[in-house]
């Protein structure tokens, strides 16, 4: 693979260079077209969560708690079919998907010791996209938490940097750093990641404080110390403090799901989040060009309200929303996903006019 300035030749493809195609105009215009709830290869499996990304060819989904009638595992991955998005191939045996990202043996061995007395036990949820690192290669960072049956504990602990390999039998997840960033101050990357021809690996955190985003090269993306972080006015070396407003790129928004992606079809970034209800929202950078990720960003418009689709049973509870735009490297589509009553994912595809 030829070498340009430290940023392998595949991924400057990716995005093709802003001059050169003219972009539909802003505001998007749109329509949502449900898809429906996702199925398996595995019969009655149930989870929720969600993130992923596109690796040579494959578009991998990430989920958190996955259960059977059989087994149960703290997450799992599947591979969507590209033509039927909502079909996702399994990995496993006997109906049981397999856990996809592991656990240390510290954190197994809190959970052997915690959970007889009061349910309370490691998790490690993914939620966040995938970032192709070119090959057959990409990378993330989930949370490490500590959460009981009830939902309470002592929550977000750290995160992990996870590498992942794609190839036609089965993904496969490698923890490269057990322990990345700590949860006193951003958890960079945790919410998010994408490449930027410009910037490198864009990582992104949300606070309370707002939307914060830290950069490093793609070659050395396992090196925190070359990690440099949005202070407001430059980058620095010196990361931010979690409460600290002026270095959010977006001040006072804290979505609990999303995703950030740049738009062939809009040549500029858009942002797809989910707040605390049950509808999706975006944005998108007014400056346009693949170097304004800080912004200044649009004001919120709404996207898709998901109890149009699935509040027909009963459930009124819509989280961890995301969109996908490996689906369609044209840009005239995206994906979203959410879970649905705690255990069940849903789909709709936005088509843009």
């Amino acid at each position: 693979m030829f070498i340009i300035s430290s940023i392998p030749l595949v991924l400057l493809l990716c995005q093709p260079l802003v001059a050169l195609v003219a972009r539909a105009p802003l505001p998007p215009q749109f329509t949502v077209i449900p898809v429906g709830q996702e199925t398996s290869n595995f019969a009655n499996v149930h989870r929720d969560g969600g993130g992923g990304g596109n690796i040579n060819g494959k578009n991998i989904l990430l989920f958190c708690d996955t259960l059977t009638p059989t087994g149960f595992v703290a997450n799992s991955a599947t591979y969507s079919n590209s033509e039927a998005p909502e079909d996702q191939i399994d990995f496993g045996e006997n109906d049981n998907p397999t856990l996809a990202i592991p656990f240390t043996p510290t954190e197994e061995a809190f959970t052997n010791a915690a959970f007889p007395i009061n349910q309370t036990r490691t998790v490690l949820w993914p939620g966040s996209s995938i970032t192709y690192l070119g090959g057959s290669k990409g990378m993330f960072f989930a949370n490490v938490a500590q959460y009981n049956v009830e939902g309470t504990g002592a929550g977000n602990q750290y995160n992990t940097l996870v590498t992942v390999t794609a190839n036609e039998a089965a993904p496969s997840f490698v923890r490269t750093l057990e322990q990345a960033f700590y949860a006193n101050g951003p958890l960079w990357g945790s919410f998010g990641s994408v490449y930027s021809e410009l910037e490198g690996i864009l990582l992104f955190a949300n606070t309370d404080a707002g939307m914060k985003v830290a950069k490093v090269p793609p070659l050395l993306y396992a090196d925190l110390s070359q990690y440099t972080y949005w202070t407001g006015s430059e980058w620095s070396s010196m990361a931010p403090n979690l409460n600290d407003t002026a270095s959010a790129f977006i001040p006072g928004l804290n979505p609990t799901s999303g995703d950030i992606f740049w738009s062939n079809y809009y040549r500029t970034w858009i942002f797809v989040y989910m707040a605390l209800t049950n509808v999706f929202y975006y944005r998108y950078s007014l400056n346009g060009g693949i170097n304004s990720i800080i912004g200044p960003w649009s004001d919120e418009f709404e996207l898709y309200d998901t109890s149009i689709q699935t509040w027909t049973n009963g459930e009124t509870y819509d989280y961890a929303g995301h969109a996908y735009s490996g689906y369609d490297p044209t840009g005239r589509s995206i994906m979203l996903s959410w879970s649905h009553g705690l255990n069940d994912e849903y789909m709709a595809r936005v088509q843009f006019k």
